[in-house]
């Protein structure tokens, strides 16, 4: 492929062009008769092989910013949830709170004895008498919707919420910096 001499259009732009450029990625139009145009700061090297992915989908490079968005919040100590220390519950704090949320319910009844678990897709799918039990966290379990599940869109919010909780938070790390930098995220 032959690339248009003078298409690099530079790293400005929304946060959401940037967030579909992804992390450390180049973008790139592929146009006809071999020919390519770089929508990036960044251009291929001659010589070099590389990984295409459709901007359009979920991709690797969102998951990538995700876990190191999540790895520097982590490291900061600055995040605000409860419940311990650990980088997985901070991830699970972010999908329930920033995310997603739950993709389906597991709850228990019990029966003369018999314990039985049902699983449904919605929490109001629950029996009522279970859901209004003082307890009812010792019942009913919300599975949290798996980072690969998330449409591209979802995956775009949930990003943008997390590194808007952490600027309110007061991350202020020189990584943190360099990835809001590399993503071309203005925070004015």
């Amino acid at each position: 492929m032959h690339g248009i001499p003078g298409s690099n259009k530079g790293n400005g732009g929304s946060y959401k062009t940037a967030c579909q450029r992804g992390y450390r990625y180049m973008k790139i139009l592929i146009l006809e008769l071999d020919r390519y145009s770089t929508q990036s700061k960044d251009v291929p090297e001659v010589g070099k092989y590389y990984i295409l992915e459709d901007a359009d989908d979920a991709t690797e490079s969102q998951n990538r910013l995700f876990h190191a968005l999540l790895t520097e919040y982590h490291k900061s100590g600055v995040h605000p949830f409860v419940g311990g220390e650990d980088w997985v519950t901070l991830r699970n704090w972010v999908k329930k709170n920033l995310g997603e949320k739950f993709d389906s319910f597991a709850y228990v009844t019990i029966d003369e004895d018999l314990h039985t678990i049902k699983v449904v897709d919605k929490y109001k799918e629950i029996p009522q008498a279970i859901r209004s039990l003082p307890d009812k966290h010792l019942y009913i379990r919300g599975r949290l919707k798996s980072w690969a599940d998330y449409t591209k869109k979802q995956r775009m919010a949930c990003i943008d919420k997390l590194i808007l909780d952490m600027l309110a938070n007061g991350v202020n790390t020189k990584k943190f910096e360099n990835i809001l930098e590399d993503i071309g995220y203005d925070q004015n």
